[in-house]
């Protein structure tokens, strides 16, 4: 371990990732966050931080709900040994927080004053020898991908909303658990949804319905291949990313948001930056994300994480620029061009994006938000 590492950007980089361990998690990321306020608003770079016992949430199979509260998330799959490896995993690195920055900044934040008390808990994880541990860059990458891949199993697919009548599901609960049947109606109540299926006994000789089901009530078998499910799923994830986000920019730009309100979405900005090594197999997606973690970067006060994410944006627009003009492309054109004016300021990238806008009658909701956001984060 060790070592010079290289960056997610493919840059050399002098700082690394250090092993570090405390007994209360939480607290440390909390005051993490704190520091990270406090240091975007003297002008310095945020520390990067991965606290996997925080991120990944605890799992209970079968349970009746599929919220997710402070310590914990119910879930349903086929197989429940899934649930057992994520909270083994979960367990195993409780104590275990990694830190990515210099040394010298570490032992400065460590040891000022003021901290003390703050990281009283939290130590240097040491080999045998007593030398610091640290881990190199493309190790903690596929790390912090594989407890992504861990959380995104659970948390968005499959969803209620890609269930349509006659859909083939699996009974979860009843005393015909494991029988397949089909969706008859999906009705949407103050209470959530429920389900009607029916399913055949006797050969066919008899249909029989079960009304009043729960979504969890029913496992979900889909007949599409799993390349698909793995683009829808990346799909919605995006699509998550970019409500969060455009959230806490409309939140910035109202300016009087309480000190519990900023903290929550310093909180967000810092779970959604884990996500930043993820690789997306589809040239839309990729750039999307590229997009959206820019604009992350750009909320978290991140210079040289903005710096980088604006050329990897700047380069696949111009791979866009020089393909055949599609709906698509031209959206996406838009949407590249728009995040970066937010992260450049060059009047270029705003006037390109505005001109696209302005040729739309109707114009999308997300369309709406980044005009405004253009109007906004103008110099």
């Amino acid at each position: 371990m060790g070592g010079n590492p290289i960056t997610e950007f493919g840059e050399k980089d002098n700082t690394l990732w250090y092993v570090m361990t405390s007994l209360d998690p939480k607290a440390i990321e909390e005051h993490l966050l704190e520091e990270n306020i406090h240091r975007k608003e003297q002008g310095e770079l945020p520390f990067q931080f991965f606290v996997p016992y925080r991120f990944l949430k605890r799992r209970i199979s079968a349970a009746p709900s599929t919220e997710e509260f402070d310590d914990e998330t119910y879930v349903n799959l086929h197989d429940r040994k899934e649930v057992s490896s994520n909270n083994e995993l979960r367990a195993a690195l409780k104590r275990y927080i990694f830190i990515k920055a210099s040394g010298k900044d570490l032992d400065i934040l460590l040891s000022t004053k003021e901290n003390k008390d703050f990281y009283r808990t939290l130590w240097y994880y040491r080999d045998r020898s007593r030398n610091k541990v640290t881990v190199r860059h493309s190790v903690m990458e596929q790390f912090i991908n594989a407890c992504c891949d861990k959380r995104l199993q659970f948390e968005v697919w499959p969803a209620i909303e890609d269930i349509e009548q006659n859909d083939e599901v699996v009974l979860n609960t009843t005393q015909f658990k494991g029988y397949k049947a089909r969706v008859l109606e999906i009705r949407k109540g103050k209470n959530g949804y429920q389900l009607t299926v029916g399913f055949h006994l006797f050969h066919g000789a008899m249909l029989l319905k079960l009304p009043n089901l729960r979504p969890q009530d029913v496992l979900y078998e889909s007949k599409i291949s799993d390349g698909i499910i793995r683009e829808t799923s990346c799909y919605k994830f995006l699509e998550d990313m970019q409500r969060k986000l455009f959230t806490i920019m409309n939140h910035r730009l109202k300016k009087d948001l309480s000190e519990k309100s900023r903290k929550k979405d310093i909180c967000t900005l810092e779970l959604l930056y884990n996500y930043r090594y993820r690789l997306f197999e589809s040239d839309a997606l990729r750039r999307k994300f590229y997009a959206l973690m820019l604009l992350c970067a750009v909320l978290r006060g991140d210079v040289f994480g903005t710096s980088e994410l604006a050329k990897k944006v700047k380069k696949e627009l111009d791979i866009i620029n020089l393909s055949a003009e599609g709906k698509m492309s031209i959206d996406l054109r838009a949407f590249l061009a728009s995040c970066l004016y937010i992260a450049t300021q060059e009047p270029l990238y705003k006037e390109k994006a505005m001109s696209y806008f302005r040729t739309h009658a109707k114009p999308s909701a997300t369309h709406k938000q980044l005009m405004r956001f253009l109007t906004a984060y103008s110099g």
